[in-house]
């Protein structure tokens, strides 16, 4: 392999790795904001992340038809596979922030959305994640 390639590599896993802990930050002030019973709150700082790192706007999310959501994400977003499941991750978390507060419609409708991501995250990456996996049983049952 050349340099150039390594680096470009290496450049990239760091940004993945970066953007991974300021997901678990991001959960972390859910967490927070759901035990307070401010669900609003977390649901906000989730909207404002998907903004500034994935350029996605949670309530356009939400009302995007399922059919074309991977090929608006990774055509129109330009998100790869180890970001898309990052995207899920947070959405994950987001959805729960919905259920919380009695908002199901919504939150089914981020579950099936969440469900398509990890299913083409899986078909489209090498390895294999049994929290990702776990996380597709869930999102079954709940649907």
């Amino acid at each position: 392999m050349n340099k150039k390639y390594m680096f470009k590599k290496d450049y990239i896993e760091k940004q993945l790795e970066q953007l991974a802990l300021a997901i678990a930050k991001v959960i972390s002030q859910f967490t927070k904001a759901k035990m307070q019973g401010k669900h609003g709150s977390g649901i906000t700082i989730a909207d404002e992340f998907l903004r500034t790192e994935f350029d996605v706007e949670l309530a356009k999310l939400a009302a995007m038809d399922n059919e074309h959501l991977i090929e608006h994400l990774t055509i129109n977003k330009n998100l790869k596979s180890a970001k898309l499941n990052l995207l899920a991750d947070l959405l994950y978390e987001t959805a729960g922030l919905y259920e919380s507060s009695e908002n199901v419609l919504i939150a089914n409708n981020l579950y099936q959305k969440i469900l398509i991501i990890y299913n083409y995250v899986n078909e489209t990456e090498k390895t294999f994640s049994q929290n990702r996996q776990e996380k597709i049983t869930t999102l079954k049952l709940k649907i």
